[in-house]
Parts: C-alpha cells; structure tokens; sequence
C-alpha cells in the first residue's frame, strides 16, 4: 500500500502515513524495532497499564489473514509521534453475503492534541475504505460520542451508528432486525483479530449483553470513565461500570453507495 499524508492532517500541521501490516513486516529489522520502540514509548502515555499497552503494540506486527490491517501514524511538524490508530478490514459472511467489515482497534492521541479534531480526522480516513459494517470499541465518552457526532453529521445519508442518543437523551440501540447480522460478523473479524484464539473470542461473547456492551473489559484508567466528572447519560442508559466498554457498531444503509478519496 502506498504511503498515504492525508490533506485534512496537513490542515491541522501534522503528517499523516500509513501502512498495511503486510508492509510493516516486509521493513527491515531495524526499522521495525525502531517502530517498536516508538510505540512502546508512546503507549504509556495513553494506558495505565503496562499489559494493556503491551497488547495494543502488538497489533502493529501482526497480519490477520484473510483480512488486512492498516495502521495511521500521525506526527508533528517535527516528528513526534502524536496520534496513531490501526484497524482490520475484509471479508465476513451472514446469511451467506459477503461483507467488508472492519474492527477499530485503537485510535490513540496524546492529551495536547485531542481537541484539534484529530481523532475525527482518523475516523474519517477509516471510512473512507468503504466498509458495509465497522466495530469499534469506545472506553470513555469523548471517543464513543467522536463516533457518534461524525456518523450522525456528514454521514448519516450513508450510515446508520449505535448507540446513540435521542433528542430526549433516550438510548438508541441496536434494532433486533440487525443485532442477529452485527453479532456474527463481530465474532468473526473478533476472532481474526485474536489470531483465532477460541477461548479469548468465548470470554468476549460471554461478556457482550443485548445491548453491545462488553463487561469487564478491564482497561485501567485511574477513574471510572463513564462518571468522571459527571454521569454522563449514555453510560446511564447503558448501565455502563468502570471497566465496561461499548461496541460500537456503524452499518452502511441499504443501497447507499458513496466514494471518498484516501489521497
């Protein structure tokens, strides 16, 4: 894949690239140690925990056949990593229909650049490779309502997203007519992206509720996210705890067909 600086990022005065995993690999041994360093020094910064970073720098040396992972740096004028994000996309079958699905894994940025709209600007380039249906994992309230204000903004003649929040800051959830459809495709890019490890896919469904929040996902924070500084009312609806997390789901609508440009 060809190295992509995406205008909107130079708007912003950072550089963007990015990179399959295929690519990454293919670097030589001191190039992908260098990475390797970089995220380890980056990671720290975003989770407390040092097995949770671990498992994200991971995923950047990792290709999850059949689908492909795509990984965004975003640095500043003068090289520092300041924001990366990485995501599978490729084929999942329901009802025997092939579908592009994709599973965000992580859409990170250090705290001085997150309210210059870089996480939006990261989301963008993920929907700009087109998928019918996308996962993410949100564990705090500014990265779930970052997807919920894109999707229900300049995509919502595309896309529908869930949850979100009614006018009356009722819950929106997933309707029973595609929660069967979500369900199956999370678990099968899910079991992908954990290498096909049965037992790790097992403790997922058995902690995912009706209302695509994962229990106990256990990423430490230092607080309790969805209560810090106030309740906020998504969490409420969902009856969120500390270490829960929302799937996020975002499907394309029926028919609807759009292109936007990755250059």
């Amino acid at each position: 894949m060809k190295n992509i600086c995406l205008q909107e990022f130079e708007n912003l005065d950072l550089r963007a690239k990015a990179f399959s995993t295929q690519e990454i690999l293919r670097w030589s041994d001191l190039a992908r140690e260098t990475l390797q360093e970089e995220l380890t020094a980056f990671f720290p910064k975003i989770f407390l925990s040092e097995k949770d970073w671990r498992y994200v720098v991971r995923h950047y040396f990792f290709d999850p056949l059949p689908r492909t992972r795509y990984a965004l740096f975003v640095r500043s004028r003068d090289g520092e990593l300041v924001g990366t994000s990485s995501f599978d996309i490729g084929p999942a079958v329901y009802a025997g229909v092939e579908k592009k699905a994709a599973y965000v894994h992580i859409r990170a940025l250090l705290p001085e650049v997150q309210i210059r709209g870089l996480g939006q600007a990261m989301a963008r380039w993920i929907l700009s490779f087109e998928p019918d249906i996308l996962f993410t994992t949100c564990m705090q309230p500014a990265s779930l309502y970052s997807w919920v204000r894109l999707v229900t903004g300049g995509y919502s003649a595309y896309y529908d997203i869930w949850p979100r929040l009614a006018e009356d800051e009722e819950v929106i959830l997933l309707p029973p007519e595609v929660l069967g459809e979500a369900f199956s495709l999370f678990t099968q890019i899910y079991a992908d992206h954990v290498k096909g490890d049965a037992h790790r896919v097992e403790a997922v469904v058995r902690n995912l509720t009706v209302r695509f929040v994962r229990r106990a996902v256990g990423m430490e924070y230092g607080e309790d996210p969805w209560s810090f500084p106030r309740r906020d009312p998504m969490a409420q609806g969902l009856d969120l705890k500390e270490s829960d997390g929302v799937l996020v789901v975002v499907r394309r609508k029926q028919g609807e067909a759009f292109r936007i440009s990755r250059m």
